[in-house]
Formats: structure tokens, C-alpha cells, sequence
């Protein structure tokens, strides 16, 4: 698996030399077509609804639009070997957005608190 993730890093980077971007690509897509013939299948759960059995929440994030508990970035794919799980995806996962109402409480108690100092 250390091995996919470097070739998946090296394909993020940005090469002026295109052959060696193109070679890089075409090892990765050998190795993971031959490890899939023999049972490995890659997780990218992007879009799809958070599941704590094959994913591991890193982050949470407010995006307007997406519904709470949907992922939204893969920083790590996870990787299946038969059914079984290998190594989970790390994940950032849409929450809901915060209520305007508790934040206007919560400056009140801070205001009520500050006035007590003084």
C-alpha cells in the first residue's frame, strides 16, 4: 500500500516532464489492475455518506450545500483485500452548519462573564 500511495503522491505534483508523468501513471494503473484481478479493490468514498466501518473521520467541515455526514475530500484512499479491510480512507466529512442562534447565546455568556471580571 506505501507503494500506491507514493505513486498516487507523485502523480499530484506537478512535472514539466510529461514522459515521466505519463511512465508513472501507466506503473500504477499495471499495479492496480493486477492487484484487482487478485482481489484488491480501492475505497475513495468521496461523495458518498461517511461509514465508520471502512472510514476514518480526520476532519469535519461546514459546506454549504452538502449534506451533514456526506465526504467531501480523501486525503488517504482505503484499500480491500477480499471483503476484508485492509486500511480504512482518511477522510473529511461535511457537518451541519452551526446554528446563528447558539453563537448570538454564546456571545451573551461571554458578555455577562466579561461584565463579572470588571
Amino acid at each position: 500500500m506505501p507503494a500506491l500511495d507514493n505513486l498516487e503522491q507523485a502523480l499530484k505534483t506537478d512535472s514539466s516532464e510529461g514522459g515521466l508523468h505519463e511512465g508513472v501513471a501507466l506503473i500504477q494503473r499495471e499495479l492496480l489492475a493486477t492487484l484487482g484481478r487478485l482481489g484488491l479493490v480501492v475505497h475513495d468514498p468521496v461523495g458518498q455518506p461517511f461509514n465508520p466501518l471502512t472510514d476514518q473521520a480526520l476532519l469535519h467541515e461546514e459546506v454549504p450545500g452538502t449534506a451533514e455526514g456526506v465526504v467531501i475530500e480523501t486525503f488517504r484512499k482505503g484499500y480491500c483485500f477480499k471483503d476484508r479491510l485492509l486500511r480504512p480512507a482518511m477522510v473529511k466529512v461535511a457537518k451541519a452548519p452551526s446554528d446563528p442562534a447558539q453563537s448570538d447565546g454564546g456571545d451573551a455568556a461571554s458578555g455577562t462573564a466579561a461584565n463579572a471580571v470588571h
